[in-house]
């Protein structure tokens, strides 16, 4: 559509402004895997410890690469990046390259998103307060509640559907007699 105040649609102005100024290819950035990356959110420090046969701790779980296994690692303090639409992978720097990490409970946290996670969280924080617990939380509570929650939902869903063809059962038209 033409924009009232330029008087041409923003197609027509691209083309113009490209034909005045050109490609500029030197601010063009690539979309590699790296940008993605770095696109991707991190801890509020932006780095984490690597702990000796643990792997680096983002909010409440362990990450662990194979890399991690040599010792020059171990101690010493690394970038990091998480997936927040997939609780089950972060990224760590290590020395000259992004290394994909996954999660101590991968199977678990896969597909997870980082709002899932925080929801979950919550809601176990206020159960074991309600239950008097001081009991501190971890990525394997916070799992069992997840799996526990989706036992929940399917069989919720699975309800529904027995419900739905029951009321479809019903509904059929009877011919008459």
């Amino acid at each position: 559509m033409e924009h009232s105040a330029r008087g041409m649609s923003p197609k027509e102005a691209m083309t113009i402004g490209m034909q005045q100024a050109g490609l500029r290819r030197h601010l063009l950035i690539p979309y590699t895997r790296e940008f993605i990356i770095m696109c991707l959110p991190t801890t509020n420090k932006g780095t984490a410890k690597v702990g000796y046969g643990r792997g680096v701790k983002i909010g409440y779980t362990y990450y662990w690469t194979a890399e991690f296994r040599d010792p020059k690692y171990t101690g010493t303090n690394v970038s990091v990046r998480y997936d927040p639409f997939d609780a089950s992978t972060a990224f760590v720097w290590l020395r000259d390259h992004w290394a994909i990490c996954r999660s101590e409970l991968a199977a678990d946290f896969q597909g997870r998103s980082e709002k899932e996670i925080q929801d979950a969280t919550r809601e176990l924080h206020a159960r074991l307060k309600r239950e008097g617990s001081r009991r501190a939380l971890n990525a394997k509570m916070i799992a069992a509640y997840l799996r526990e929650a989706t036992a929940t939902e399917e069989a919720l869903r699975q309800r529904s559907r027995q419900q739905d063809m029951l009321e479809a059962h019903d509904m059929r038209v009877v011919p008459a007699q």
